[in-house]
């Protein structure tokens, strides 16, 4: 009986545990896809951290991690960040994000799932 009881419990913990990874995917889509809405209309703006110098070198050697790890070349990531418009872009969608509730470290997720998706374009 104790036995029965205890998976009856494991497969309610696995329920819980299922919707809410679920859940929170769900959110981090609707983030993204309300922060594109952001840029693209204009009303996004700059994130809060862009002052902090420090701050701002941290997202930078994250977001470059990041795509590193994604086997996008240096050499297009600084094409991209050299682009006066398109660092402005990606600066707003991270912006857009921050006030949408994303956390730094989403954010730098975020961009760099952007300049993947850029790279595919290009």
């Amino acid at each position: 009986m104790g036995f029965i009881l205890f998976l009856v419990c494991i497969f309610i913990i696995f329920i819980i545990l299922k919707n809410f990874i679920k859940n929170k995917v769900n959110l981090k889509s609707a983030r993204e896809d309300l922060a594109h809405i952001d840029v693209n209309t204009g009303t996004a703006r700059l994130p809060s951290w862009m002052q902090n110098q420090h701050k701002v070198q941290e997202f930078y050697a994250i977001l470059s991690a990041l795509c590193n790890s994604r086997r996008i070349p240096k050499s297009l990531l600084d094409t991209f960040l050299n682009d006066k418009n398109t660092t402005e872009i990606l600066l707003r969608y991270a912006g857009a994000l921050e006030t949408r509730g994303a956390s730094f470290n989403d954010q730098a997720i975020a961009v760099a799932d952007k300049i993947q998706n850029m790279c595919r374009l290009t």
